[in-house]
């Protein structure tokens, strides 16, 4: 198969500069008096793009359907390539600009290969036992193939409170993580004496590095760390997303319990920078309390997880994006399980109904994961901030009962 289409899902007028009337953003005194009220100005909202293009998308792809064994087992496979142009993204402009609304460009193109797999097997017996197992796999690599024809180009993601954990480059994923990488904490000041100097000011003096502190690690080699040694940290797009499903069936009794998860991909623990750092006025995690560094947890040997508790511009600096916020996405769930039972089709016919069923169901029973935050299952609402978790509210797990009745 071959097919191409279009995308300009960038908001409505991008094309047009557009102004809007703010009593607070644009004002003036018309009568010129001062104990008169001033009047709503119009001001520049939004810069319009005129030269934008649409985005488009060409996808070809190869499938095989299979069956066998009488139709018990059938697969299902599609392998496919989509390669995009005229990537449309949002414009950056230095701060000068004021607070105007910046229009989305067309920045370059970026490529998509991947294959997706889908498994079944349909079996029983003759004591009237059935079942149906089924399951899907899917995988893609992503890569930024061009950036405005300039292989040095970053364009960075959105800002959350000062700081950007995402970027994208030419031959990295689409909104790969950005930052410093850390190797470790520093625990001597040996090790401080030893290690290349933190932003340093005219003198050479560092004014960060100190005994308990993140250590960042100097990625260029120039013997300084400084914001050239930000580099890419970590990916949002799995390896594989997979699925899996049981459907089971003896007389009366049915069963489904259906299984999801993905594998390989990153996630930005945002949500630390609240509970461990000071970053707010809220409540700190049970870590920072029990698990900072400190010299006597370091001399008997304690459990360490979080540098030195501060409240200086060195917890500010331990803030800024890098591998310290960087976890392992993948995750394992019970999505959904229901055990039913349909009453005989005696009790229908004297009930005067059909069919009677009653079930019981709970979804998200568990799930298996090392992230430490409270859902890996990340729902993103900006394709410019992929696998960060600012603090979303929990999938629930509810438990139902019910029943199912034909008339």
């Amino acid at each position: 198969g071959w097919g191409a289409n279009g995308n300009d899902n960038v908001g409505n007028y991008n094309i047009y500069s557009t102004y809007r009337a703010n009593g607070t953003a644009s004002y003036y005194n018309i009568a010129g008096s001062s104990n008169t009220e001033s009047q709503a100005g119009y001001h520049k909202y939004k810069l319009g793009n005129p030269n934008a293009r649409w985005e488009s998308t060409t996808t070809s792809n190869i499938g095989l359907d299979v069956r066998f064994f009488k139709n018990k087992f059938a697969a299902s496979l599609d392998v496919y390539t989509r390669k995009t142009k005229d990537m449309l993204y949002p414009d950056s402009r230095p701060s000068t600009w004021g607070r105007v609304v910046l229009p989305s460009i067309n920045v370059g193109e970026m490529k998509n290969n991947g294959w997706d797999l889908m498994l079944s097997y349909r079996g029983g017996s003759k004591n009237d036992f059935r079942y149906v197992v089924s399951a899907n796999l899917s995988h893609y690599r992503n890569k930024v193939v061009a950036l405005n024809n300039n292989s040095a180009e970053i364009l960075y993601g959105s800002t959350i409170r000062n700081e950007v954990f995402t970027a994208t480059k030419k031959g990295e994923p689409v909104s790969s993580f950005y930052g410093y990488m850390v190797d470790g904490i520093f625990n001597t000041q040996a090790e401080v004496d030893a290690w290349p100097k933190y932003s340093p000011d005219i003198n050479g003096a560092d004014r960060y590095s100190m005994p308990g502190v993140l250590k960042f690690r100097d990625v260029n080699g120039d013997g300084v760390i400084t914001a050239d040694d930000r580099t890419f940290i970590g990916s949002p797009h799995p390896d594989l997303s997979y699925g899996l499903n049981f459907d089971l069936q003896y007389k009366n009794w049915d069963m489904t319990v259906f299984f999801q998860g993905i594998q390989g991909n990153s996630i930005v623990n945002y949500a630390r920078r609240v509970t461990d750092f000071k970053h707010f006025a809220n409540n700190r995690s049970k870590a920072r309390l029990y698990e900072s560094w400190t010299q006597e947890r370091y001399a008997n040997g304690s459990k360490i997880t979080l540098p030195i508790a501060l409240s200086s511009e060195h917890d500010v600096i331990m803030q800024n994006a890098s591998s310290f916020f960087v976890e392992d996405g993948s995750y394992f769930r019970m999505k959904d399980l229901q055990i039913g039972y349909t009453l005989p089709a005696s009790l229908n016919s004297r009930w005067k109904t059909d069919n009677i069923r009653l079930y019981l169901q709970a979804t998200n029973l568990f799930t298996l994961t090392k992230y430490s935050g409270l859902d890996p299952e990340i729902r993103q609402s900006s394709d410019r901030q992929i696998g960060v978790d600012v603090g979303i509210y929990p999938t629930a797990q509810m438990f139902m009962f019910g029943i199912n009745l034909n008339l």
